[in-house]
């Protein structure tokens, strides 16, 4: 692991929907990797962190079983100005993400995430390792989606609350009435 700090690491940090998007790039190994995390979290932070870290290292040491030489460290200021200027906010949405990256950002069970991709309301392919991985644009059609059914389950509801209330001022009416016409035909009853 000590190895693996000797690496530079990249982070460009996108804020959209009230969560960020933490971009990470390891380019002397070409790895990059990104994660939703929730604004000031420093935990989640501290493991996007720990997770590039292990990246490195475990791609160290498939350098080391395979007995070849790790790329050379580079210059981490040479590095950035090499590197693209800055990945736009609709780069990162076109990269697929992980279930579970998909849970934490539709605010689901990772189960329903895995349903809605095997029904193909989410767009994404397999990985070769068979997990599913996610494309952000789906995953924002989506958000959309249930954001436009909730309203209309809102307004629904409204009109059925309408409603009801409405049938209520009618039979309490019409009770009235009868009561009336009861007092008016049979005064003695009452």
């Amino acid at each position: 692991m000590d190895l693996a700090y000797r690496y530079s690491v990249i982070v460009q940090v996108i804020t959209r929907d009230h969560r960020d998007l933490f971009y990470g790039l390891i380019p002397e190994l070409g790895m990059e990797t990104y994660e939703l995390v929730d604004p000031g979290n420093l935990s989640q932070e501290f493991m996007f962190y720990r997770k590039l870290r292990r990246m490195i290292a475990e791609s160290l040491s498939v350098y080391t079983a395979e007995n070849k030489a790790p790329p050379s460290v580079q210059n981490a200021t040479l590095l950035t100005t090499q590197w693209k200027s800055s990945p736009s906010t609709s780069e990162p949405s076109s990269q697929p993400v992980s279930t579970r990256v998909a849970a934490h950002f539709l605010k689901a069970h990772p189960d329903t995430i895995r349903v809605l991709f095997d029904e193909g309301y989410l767009k994404g392919s397999l990985s070769p390792h068979g997990k599913r991985m996610i494309e952000m644009t789906s995953l924002e059609e989506e958000k959309e989606r249930r954001q436009q059914r909730t309203k209309m389950r809102r307004l629904e509801f409204r009109n059925q609350k309408k409603n009801a209330k409405r049938k209520l001022k009618r039979t309490q009416k019409k009770r009235a009435r009868n009561d009336l016409q009861l007092k008016l035909l049979h005064p003695a009853r009452i």
